[in-house]
């Protein structure tokens, strides 16, 4: 499985440190940590884009994150501010199959996408086509109602 290039619009909010923590981090609170360090250099009022990573959409982890990927690309191009979870993809896939995640992956969700929501940072969300078929885009999805996000359907 290969995972997308980190474009430029995304890697200005990143340190080299940032990069380093990444490989060494053994738990979704270590990645959240070093999401929780980029947000704070990136503006408020950011969209994220959900669908597919997992389960559903294009039928495999390397095709959804590409489809992703050109999605997140594209919004940038647009002058949308986007909090690109590209770059933690690879650890959650090392950590998602060693002992320190949960069998479902739920950790994932609430101790990294939880916390990055209600951070206020974040305020709109971007739902990719067939995002109904990943569970956890439909968890982001009801996520955003609860707490206000302005959500688009692309």
């Amino acid at each position: 499985m290969t995972f997308p290039e980190i474009n430029k619009s995304t890697k200005q909010y990143w340190t080299e440190e940032d990069f380093t923590k990444l490989q060494e981090a053994q738990n979704i609170q270590d990645v959240f940590s070093i999401a929780k360090d980029v947000l704070s250099r990136m503006p408020d009022s950011l969209a994220q884009v959900c669908g597919p990573i997992t389960s559903g959409g294009k039928g495999s982890i390397g095709e959804n994150l590409k489809y992703l990927d050109e999605i997140i690309d594209e919004l940038q191009k647009q002058g949308v501010h986007i909090f690109d979870q590209m770059p933690f993809e690879e650890t959650f896939q090392r950590i998602a199959y060693s002992k320190t995640s949960t069998e479902d992956h739920d950790d994932i969700l609430t101790e990294f996408y939880e916390p990055i929501f209600r951070s206020g940072k974040i305020n709109t969300l971007y739902f990719v086509p067939d995002w109904e078929s990943s569970r956890g885009a439909q968890w982001e999805y009801e996520r955003a109602k609860r707490l206000g996000m302005k959500i688009i359907v692309l």
